[in-house]
Order: C-alpha cells, then structure tokens, then sequence
C-alpha cells in the first residue's frame, strides 16, 4: 500500500478518535470505585471541602411521589359571580313583590314575604362569601383525614378545609336547614342562584405542581471541610455511600469547569488515541491487507465511533439501563467478515472505550465482555440457522451468571443484586437478535460476504455452476476436486474453509466460453490447438481468467470471489505452450504473452486454490498413482510455485506450505487409490 493511503486511513482513526472523545461525557471523572454493602479499600478519606450530602435518586423520586400526592389543588375566586347572582335574586324578589302589591295581597303577608327575601339573600350571601366549589371537588386529604384546597384570591393563597366552603349540595342543605319552607314561600328555586364562585384553573395548578416538583430538596445536610466520611476497611453503608456519591458529584462538576476541563479533555483524548493508534498497529502488523480497502477501515470506525454513541446516549437517559446495549454484537459482525483474532480484539476495545463512560466500568467490561466471547464461540461458523438462537440463549445466560458472580462480589450477598437487570438483560438478547439480521445490509453496503452468502454462492444449483456443468463438465468436475482439496487445506490451517471452496468452484468459470480448448473438455477428440500458433493458443488460454471475470461480474458474484478467478494462477507462464515458442525462436521468445494477467495472490484461500488448482491437474498427466508418486509430484508443483514467486504475498507460512502438501497428498492418494479386480460375470 503506498503511502498516501496510510495517510489517508491515519486521518481517518484520528477523526474516529476525536468523536469518540466528544462522546465521553464532560468534566471529571472520580477514579476511586466503591460500592455499597462492599468495604472501603482505599486510605481513610476525609472531606477535602464542604459539600451537600446529595439524596439518592431513589430518595428524590419518592419525595416527588409525595409532594405530588400531597399537593392541594388550587382553586381561583371569582369576584363578579356573587354579585350577579344577587343583583337577579333581588330582581326576581321586587318583581314578585310588585306582583303581590298589585293582586291586593294583604299588608302583613308582603311585609312577612320581605323579612323572608333579606334572609335568604343574606344566607346566599354568606355562601358565596364563605366559598361555592363545582362538582366534582378536587382536593387533598391530610394524615387527619380532613380534605383542603387553597384559594387563590388576589395572587394570594389561603388553605382551607374543605368543611369550611359549600358545594352545590352542602349549600342547598344549609338554606333548607336555615331557612325552612321560605324558597316555596317566596316561589323561587334556590339552585338557580347557587353558581359556583371558586374556578378549577388547571393551567395554574400545573405551573404550581411542576414548582413543587422542581423544589423538592435534592439535598440533606452538609459535609463540613476535613470531616470524616470513610474509613479504611469499613464497610460502606447507605449514609457513607451517599457521602462518597456526594463528594464524588461535587469534584466532578468542579474539575469539569474552567481551566481544568480542558486537562481533562487532553486526558480523555490520549486514552481514545492510544486505542485507535494500538488498533492502527494491530492491524498494519496482523491484517495489513484490510488497508487496500477503505471500505474495512470505515466499517471498522463506524462500530468504534457508533457503539460508543450509543453508550453514551444511553447512559444519560434516566430511565435506561447500560446493559441494554447488545455489545456481543461487535465481535459477531467482525468475526463474520474477518477472523476470531480481530473479533476478539475489537470487541476488547470497544469496551475499553466504553468504559470510560458507564459509572461501573469494571463490571461492565467483565459482563459483557463474556458475553462476546461466548458468542464468538457459539456462532464461530453459523452455517445453520439455529446457531443465531442458540448464540442468543447463551449470551442472555453469560450476562446473568457473570452479573451475579460480580455482584455477589461486591457485596458479599445478593442484597445488591438489581433484579431489572436481569429484565434489562432479556431485552439485549432480542437486540441482538434483531440486530443479527442486518448482516445483509452491512454486506452490500460495504461490499463484504458472510458465510451465508458463501453457502448459497457453493450451491452448484446456481446458475453459474449449472451453465460450467452443461458447457464444460470436464472442467466442472476438476472445480469439484479442486474444491475438495482447498476446502480440506484451508481447515487444516485455521483459514476459511468454505470461502476456499467456493472461491475454488468459480476459478474456471471463464472455461465456459471456450470448452472445447481445455483438455478435459476433449475427451482425446480433436484438439483445437492444433490449427493454432503457440501464442494464440496461450491468449485463448489465459483468456479464461478475463472472461471469468466478466461473466461473474454479469451474475453480481462478490469481489472477494472475484480474487480467486484472478488470482489462482497470478502471473505464472503458460509453460507448456511457451516451451513450443521457445523451440520455434528459442532463447529469443519473449515471455510476456504467455503469462497469466494476474495479480499474484495475497489471501491464504486463494493461494490454497492456486496449489489446489495446479496439483489437481497436473495429477491426471500420471501414468500411475502410487502414494511415492503423488508426494513427488505434490512437492514438486508446489515447490516450482514457491521458486517463481507466486505465493510471496500469500501470508502463508512454510508450515502451513507444508501442512497443505500433506493434505494434497493424503486427498489425492485416497481419490486415486486401487480397486479390487471384480471377476466377470456370465
């Protein structure tokens, strides 16, 4: 890789690490961990300024729960209504009383009627006076089981009992007991007048409840300078913990302020640095070749900066729990795409910066850092369907027993034991279930294949395969060994197994076109190459891989595929046809057309189909197949590969060189073996 594309993805992790750094949350962060029912395990800690012992947010909650309960509500006096009920009462009394004057009514019964209709406008008066609610009444009963409201009457509140203001129907009562038979003597109905004087302002009651909430005391009582809160080995029990929570909020927001926060801003950053720049290195010295792409680098970023993102929102929420995160997630997305080596690092490291977020960072790693491995082990090849949900059991169960197994060492019992983690648990499990299935969507997005896709793209029902079968079935039955052998290799050295077999059944795909060139395909029939000159023979011949290419392109076949239709012969010689150019110009035969276009390969699967490849056809030229033979003959091929340079870039070792040798052998020797002569039957 030249060095403008190391720039290129070292500016990329830089930038990766300034928005994870952004992400962690500001201010300091109080190193010393402690939790309660556990023992203090540092120096005797005294107070090194004055703080408020700050309540827990249990304790806050329920002190809201309760002024919230104990609010009264608020009702607002209107002034204008008793007024105009009075004005249409005396209205109403001098229409009658004209009435009566007019009918000749006697003296003494109108003046009796008079004394009756001050009464009863005093008593109404009195009502509105003492108060007039609507109904239904809302109000607050107290721990004597009296009920009170407020009125509110000029922005001034005055609670009183509500015994002490009339409903509708106390009022009615209170006329009919007062003034007995006088309604019926005056001929008017008292409800008509009893309109309620008091008003229900829900918008003021809810100002006033969100002030009370907001009043509530988050605080009770004070450490003073130099005051004790802790000693070593004591064990810490609910006050000191709210002491210790208290002091470790009040440094916090003192060092996340000013001059300090950017220490701490550097401090944060050099940790996210060295994580990415150990990643950077990780890779460069263990999978360099992820650099050709940049689709790897940003695949691998996004999980970093999102991950991250998402820990980070999700422990500002109040209401959410961090272990909701389905973290075991990462190592199955890289161990899908890439190998166990670098799921298990990654996942390392996200955790790591993780970590600086979430309040419990040991915990926190250890929890669902299990959970990862576990995973990773379960799913290590998904080539069944059940294996997700088998994953998913056994991710949900890691969670409970290692959370349990750390709790019960924090504090010595299972008094700590949050029991909505484990509810907090189940719901990860599902999301990570759900999140299993964009695997498809990371694999067109980013150009990747999983194992999945390889098991449908090795169906030989594929439409690519069954074409290779019909045009040239010599040439799909030498895929089929070449398949056997690479699959089998490519397990024995710890490669991908079935990305070695279905790579190594499209490498000759581009055959089709041309059938009847390659010697399978004759049967000892005509050869066409008898009409033609050594380098024309050589151009149909190393035309097969161009071809390939362009037919699998057609089909959409993944480009990791692609590596092997190029790949699998690099750029070795044509030799059998550049040693008849040689006799026909001799050393003046100028080699370059009679090489395969390449490139060499760089993958350990491809490599593995390229000797696979060789062996497998060169092995049908024996005139016997004796084990000393086919050694001979595997050593050989292989070795002239080495020589020329063709597994340079490979990444194998002369062990796994050798261990694929005795692959080859073994297969070949079993493939050829002798068979018993079977007496003919008459």
């Amino acid at each position: 890789m030249n060095k403008k594309r190391y720039i290129y993805t070292a500016l990329l992790f830089f930038a990766a690490a300034v928005l994870v750094t952004l992400m962690i949350p500001s201010g300091g962060r109080y190193l010393q961990r402690f939790s309660m029912g556990e023992r203090w395990r540092g120096e005797t800690l005294t107070a090194p300024f004055d703080f408020s012992i700050r309540k827990s947010d249990g304790e806050i909650a329920s002190d809201r729960r309760k002024a919230e309960k104990n609010f009264i509500p608020v009702y607002a006096l209107d002034t204008a209504v008793a007024p105009a009920a009075l004005r249409t009462l005396r209205t109403v009394l001098e229409d009658r009383e004209k009435e009566e004057q007019a009918a000749g009514k006697p003296t003494a019964r109108r003046n009796r009627q008079q004394k009756e209709a001050t009464a009863f406008e005093s008593a109404l008066r009195f009502i509105f006076f003492k108060g007039l609610l609507p109904q239904p009444v809302a109000s607050t009963e107290t721990d004597d089981g009296s009920s009170h409201i407020r009125i509110e009457n000029n922005s001034v509140l005055e609670t009183v009992s509500t015994r002490e203001v009339f409903t509708r129907a106390s009022a009615l009562a209170y006329l009919s007991d007062r003034l007995p038979g006088v309604a019926d003597s005056l001929g008017i109905v008292p409800s008509d007048y009893l309109i309620p004087n008091l008003v229900y302002d829900k918008a003021l009651n809810t100002a006033l409840k969100e002030s009370e909430q907001k009043n509530v005391a988050t605080t009770r009582g004070i450490v003073h300078e130099n005051e004790l809160i802790v000693s070593h080995n004591q064990i810490i029990d609910r006050d000191v913990y709210a002491k210790l929570n208290s002091l470790k909020n009040e440094y916090e927001k003192r060092i996340g302020v000013g001059e300090r926060y950017g220490w701490v801003l550097t401090g944060d950053f050099l940790l996210v640095f060295i994580v990415f720049g150990l990643t950077f290195l990780f890779l460069y010295y263990f999978k360099k070749d992820l650099f050709e792409k940049p689709s790897n680098v940003l695949f691998i970023l996004l999980l970093y900066v999102l991950m991250t993102g998402i820990c980070s929102a999700v422990n500002r929420s109040e209401s959410l729990s961090i272990y909701l995160i389905p973290f075991a997630i990462v190592p199955i997305y890289i161990l899908t795409f890439y190998d166990i080596r670098m799921s298990i690092y990654e996942h390392s490291t996200v955790l790591l910066l993780c970590s600086l977020i979430v309040p419990k960072p040991i915990e926190f790693f250890f929890v669902n850092f299990i959970a990862g491995i576990v995973g990773v082990f379960v799913l290590r090849r998904a080539y069944r369907r059940d294996r997700i949900f088998m994953a998913t059991g056994a991710i949900f169960l890691s969670y409970c027993v290692t959370y349990l197994a750390m709790s019960l060492i924090q504090y010595g019992g299972t008094e700590g034991i949050d029991p909505w983690n484990f509810v907090w648990f189940g719901i990860n499990a599902i999301l990570f279930l759900g999140m299993y299935q964009l695997l498809y969507v990371i694999e067109k997005t980013f150009g990747f294949i999983s194992d999945i896709s390889l098991l449908e793209l090795c169906d030989t029902n594929q439409k690519l395969l069954l074409e290779l079968a019909h045009k040239a079935p010599g040439t799909f039955q030498h895929t089929l060994q070449v398949a056997n052998l690479a699959e089998a290799a490519a397990k024995e050295i710890g490669a991908n197994p079935l990305l070695a077999r279905t790579g190594a059944l499209y490498h000759d795909i581009g055959k089709m076109n041309n059938p009847a060139y390659y010697i399978e395909n004759t049967a000892g029939t005509y050869n066409p190459h008898t009409s033609l000159t050594p380098k024309e023979s050589a151009e149909v011949i190393r035309r097969h891989v161009t071809d390939g290419v362009a037919l699998a392109r057609k089909q959409g076949v993944p480009s990791v595929i692609l590596d092997f239709i190029t790949g699998h012969h690099g750029d070795s010689l044509i030799y059998y046809f550049y040693s008849k150019e040689k006799e026909k110009e001799g050393d003046a035969a100028d080699d370059s057309a009679f090489r395969y276009p390449g490139p060499r390969p760089v993958s350990r699967e491809v490599s593995i189909c390229m000797m696979a490849d060789a062996v497998e056809a060169a092995s049908r030229s024996l005139s016997s197949y004796t084990p000393e033979e086919i050694g001979e003959l595997v050593d050989k091929i292989i070795d002239i590969q080495i020589r020329e340079g063709e597994l340079t870039d490979s990444r194998l070792s002369f062990h796994d060189v050798g261990v694929i040798k005795e692959v080859f052998k073994s297969k070949l020797t079993n493939i050829y073996h002798s068979r018993i002569s079977y007496p003919e039957r008459e």
